[in-house]
């Protein structure tokens, strides 16, 4: 599942797969390619690197030289050759990296793989999952106040027998990566795909936005999941919707208004952009609510 950029960070990834969330960090992954393409697949690793600075030395005047990396203006990273420098000497590694990789290395029968990289640079990671959580808080609920471990362990107790594409749309709500316009920085931020502004349309400060701090308390999208779906309340709390105030909190409603609201944008987006009629906007909200039941249908089954 597609997640917004920087919604998580290297560090938070730890925590999210120690509790069932099977995530990978790109980052990782590319960071033990790289060493080990340097220590076993490319050779004369520093003999290339070592071309590259004569080369820009020769030309000086047009690649300038930079605290003995060949990076001429323009170029937006180092060169391939100097990188792999780098990887092979470890010192694009923390110490800690570098204490673990020759652990692992002096190990007997050990090989440089791939793998071996990944495993140390994930054991020397820090998990920074609860700075991650009380930001992306402070964003969808300002003000709120949030115990933040408490509310970290009772998602993760919500979502521990949860199939994994339901436990994607709760992490993906709670990290504010719904793809609105907002989040998205795109050129026209669109206003509520619901028609919120419509109930009062000359009054700035009701305004609300395709964001989803709104919809986690938009009235017209939770009138559509209450229709679909029998909730205990009609409007919960958003920590509630979240599975951030309960070890034992529903999912369902969350991961239909995740559907709703992306089936919304998918079949109407281009139409979304021209201010819509009344008419138009209760077009959308029927449509939403054929959505809804269908999902509700293959989601939950009464007893």
């Amino acid at each position: 599942m597609h997640l917004a950029t920087n919604s998580i960070t290297h560090g938070s990834i730890i925590t999210l797969k120690a509790n069932g969330i099977p995530m990978r960090s790109l980052l990782t992954d590319l960071r033990a390619s790289m060493l080990r393409a340097a220590s076993c697949t490319i050779c004369r690793v520093e003999a290339n690197a070592l071309k590259i600075d004569q080369a820009a030395i020769d030309f000086y005047p047009i690649a300038q030289l930079y605290n003995n990396t060949c990076i001429p203006p323009g170029w937006d990273s180092p060169p391939i050759a100097h990188t792999l420098r780098d990887a092979l000497s470890l010192a694009s590694c923390s110490p800690s990296e570098v204490t673990a990789i020759q652990v692992a290395l002096a190990a007997p029968k050990a090989h440089p793989t791939q793998k071996l990289y990944n495993l140390c640079i994930v054991e020397c990671a820090t998990s920074d999952w609860e700075l991650l959580l009380q930001r992306r808080l402070d964003v969808l609920l300002p003000g709120c106040s949030v115990n933040i471990p408490r509310a970290s362990r009772n998602l993760f107790d919500s979502l521990a027998h949860t199939p994994l594409s339901q436990k994607m749309m709760i992490i993906r709500t709670v990290v504010n990566s719904w793809a609105t316009s907002c989040r998205y920085h795109e050129k026209i931020i669109l206003d509520c795909v619901y028609g919120c502004n419509n109930d009062h349309p000359f009054l700035a400060d009701t305004l609300k936005r395709d964001e989803l701090a709104h919809y986690l308390v938009c009235p017209r999208l939770w009138k559509i999941v209450a229709h679909a779906y029998p909730m205990q309340q009609p409007r919960p709390h958003p920590l509630h919707l979240m599975c951030l105030r309960f070890a034992d909190s529903d999912p369902i409603p969350m991961v239909l208004a995740h559907i709703i609201y992306h089936s919304t944008r998918h079949s109407r987006g281009p139409s979304l952009a021209i201010k819509p009629s009344n008419k138009h906007y209760d077009d959308i909200i029927t449509s939403a609510g054929k959505t809804a039941k269908a999902a509700a249908k293959s989601l939950y089954s009464p007893d």
